[in-house]
């Protein structure tokens, strides 16, 4: 409806009128369709005044409504493909078939006969197409859409983002902190391909040389790359923020902030070292899985994201007071602490007794 802005000189209001009235409308108070039906704005409006009081008419009786149309789906949609092999159709558009075939049998009757056609049976099959119809769309959504082959991941969530790369995991066989990184050196080349563009800018190269220089290294090692990377990394102070995820990020931890503390200099190593103590906040594990990283590209962003540190994951959101099964440790790591608070609680009772 046409109220995106004031009308003006609309007669039997006053600028006030106008003003509270629209006012009413921002916050709710009152529904657009009353303004049009019940206030001199119809009169400037007059195709949105008779569109209003289609929807009024149509709110008041819409379980008395048969509709002319019915919501099914485009033929583009009914992928036929016939080859050696035989036909192929996708399952689900059966349904949606017996959906326009029940209800075309109310109009074959009618034509074919002289008799009226009793309402029973016509509702009878307008119930028909209603559920196949129920059928389909669930069908089609769990299936061809949503499936682990569907639709959405194949061309939405599957689609490549600007500053993220996926890599299959491995574990970090050094020393490290449990939120630290270390990821491939071709996907990282990539990834970062806008910060080493401004980098090799200042060092003089042109940006034709730049892109060039950035190409022939994707998949071989240089120490200018490798300075490079080191430079942004102590920029970022010791680790640059990004979120790590296993698509689709449902459960709790199964994304998480983390920090790229490395690049690997081996060009042949194409996969990305984590901590074994973040693996369960995404059930992920060594045995081929792949995770995806989307960077963090400025400290207001990361401010945000730092609710999803798994250290924010320690504690039971089900148990009071209680650790959860998302962070793990070591049963070293454990005794550890276990034989520190211990002490710590002995030595306050020795200073209480002095």
């Amino acid at each position: 409806m046409l109220l995106r802005k004031k009308p003006r000189n609309i007669e039997g209001m006053t600028d006030q009128q106008i003003a509270q009235a629209f006012q009413d409308l921002r916050e709710g108070k009152v529904e657009g369709t009353w303004l049009l039906m019940n206030t001199p704005l119809g009169d400037k409006n007059l195709e949105d005044r008779k569109l209003a009081i289609f929807i009024e008419k149509y709110i008041r009786n819409k379980e008395r409504v048969f509709t002319k149309y019915l919501p099914m789906p485009s033929a583009l949609g009914v992928v036929l493909e016939t080859n050696n092999s035989g036909t192929w159709v996708d399952v689900s558009m059966a349904t949606a078939s017996d959906a326009m075939y029940a209800v075309k049998q109310i109009g074959i009757s009618i034509a074919n006969s002289d008799k009226k056609i009793r309402f029973g049976v016509c509702n009878r099959r307008a119930v028909l197409c209603t559920k196949k119809m129920a059928e389909f769309g669930k069908a089609f959504i769990s299936g061809t859409a949503g499936s682990k082959q569907g639709e959405y991941r194949r061309h939405v969530f599957g689609g490549r983002l600007a500053f993220s790369m996926r890599a299959v995991i491995t574990s970090i066989n050094e020393t490290h902190e449990h939120d630290e990184l270390h990821i491939p050196w071709a996907p990282a080349v990539q990834m970062f391909k806008i910060h080493i563009m401004s980098k090799l800018l200042r060092k003089g190269f042109s940006p034709k040389l730049a892109h060039k220089f950035i190409d022939d290294h994707t998949n071989n090692y240089h120490p200018l790359l490798d300075q490079i990377f080191k430079e942004l990394i102590a920029e970022a102070g010791g680790g640059i923020p990004c979120t790590f995820q296993r698509p689709p990020s449902l459960e709790k931890s199964s994304m998480q902030r983390c920090r790229i503390t490395k690049v690997k200099t081996d060009a042949r190593i194409r996969t990305i070292s984590m901590s074994v103590n973040i693996t369960n906040g995404p059930n992920a594990d060594f045995d081929g899985d792949a995770l995806h990283i989307w960077l963090i590209l400025d400290k207001d962003m990361d401010k945000r994201f730092i609710r999803l540190a798994p250290s924010r994951s320690v504690l039971s959101m089900d148990t009071p007071r209680s650790v959860s099964n998302v962070f793990t440790q070591q049963a070293p790591q454990t005794l550890t602490m276990a034989n520190w608070l211990r002490s710590g609680r002995n030595r306050s009772r020795q200073r209480k007794r002095a």
